[in-house]
């Protein structure tokens, strides 16, 4: 009954009682905080890349609607670069 327990707190979620513990647990926050940062960075970073390869994907999906409704999708291309519009004569020697 006359025994008294000293006072306990806690600094960063670890118990704290005497100075030693204090700068361990600030140490720790410390180490906690740079990890945050280092993560908040790399998924920063993924975000930008992320965004690029989307708008990319955008664009390619724009292009591939755009050639699905243009009138010369049906016309013959020649090796598939040219797209051949009309004949320019018969086959004949003189034209």
């Amino acid at each position: 009954e006359g025994m008294e327990q000293a006072e306990e707190t806690t600094a960063g979620g670890l118990p704290v009682t005497n100075s030693l513990d204090a700068m361990e647990a600030e140490e720790s926050v410390r180490w906690h905080l740079a990890n945050l940062r280092q993560q908040e960075v790399e998924l920063g970073e993924e975000e930008v890349a992320l965004q690029a390869e989307k708008s990319a994907h955008v664009r390619a999906l724009k292009r591939v609607a755009s050639e699905d409704l243009s009138r010369f999708k049906a016309r013959p291309k020649l090796h598939d670069r040219y797209i051949l519009l009309t004949l320019l004569g018969k086959g004949g020697f003189s034209e």
